[in-house]
């Protein structure tokens, strides 16, 4: 999305009055039935390009919005978002997720690959920001009956995806 149309777009959820949550506040409504802010919404971010942090994040706090940046844990660097930068979204309030490692197609991949895909990615972004990580996005939105079988193996309790539903 270009800046000015995401700026547009985020101006507009503001005016609404719309309210920004957190991975953690989703899932408790979800599980427990917590309550939730009015007109709640979650805005996610993927892959960790560091044009997350360095257009849409000022935005973002504006509007006294946060968001859910889902990250390809092999992609941290230059040219993408780095542990510095990833800290400071956690320090302020935003919500970290897996994207994998390195982005593969798990409807295509092997079972020992979903598992280090899924496990590892985990392991590096909890490590690495010192947060727990419950949720994964899918990358291209594909996974399989694996992929599901996995996630809670692994200690993930939410997945995302590009399909419509629940």
């Amino acid at each position: 999305v270009p800046v000015e149309q995401f700026e547009q777009e985020m101006e507009w959820l503001f005016r609404q009055g719309y309210n920004t949550v957190t991975l953690d506040e989703f899932t408790k409504a979800i599980n427990y039935n917590d309550q939730l802010p009015i007109k709640p919404i979650l805005l996610t971010f993927d892959d960790g390009y560091s044009d997350n942090y360095h257009s849409a994040w000022p935005i973002l706090k504006r509007f006294k919005f946060i968001g859910t940046f889902f990250i390809i844990t092999n992609s941290v660097g230059p040219g993408m978002m780095t542990w510095e930068e990833l800290g400071d979204l956690v320090r302020s309030g935003n919500s970290i997720g897996s994207h994998t490692i390195t982005h593969p197609d798990l409807s295509k991949s092997s079972l020992n690959h979903q598992e280090i895909e899924l496990r590892k990615s985990k392991k590096v972004l909890e490590d690495g920001l010192g947060i727990q990580v419950n949720a994964l996005c899918f990358p291209s939105g594909r996974y399989n009956g694996e992929t599901l079988n996995l996630m809670s193996r692994t200690g993930y309790n939410l997945g995302f995806t590009t399909e419509q539903g629940n």
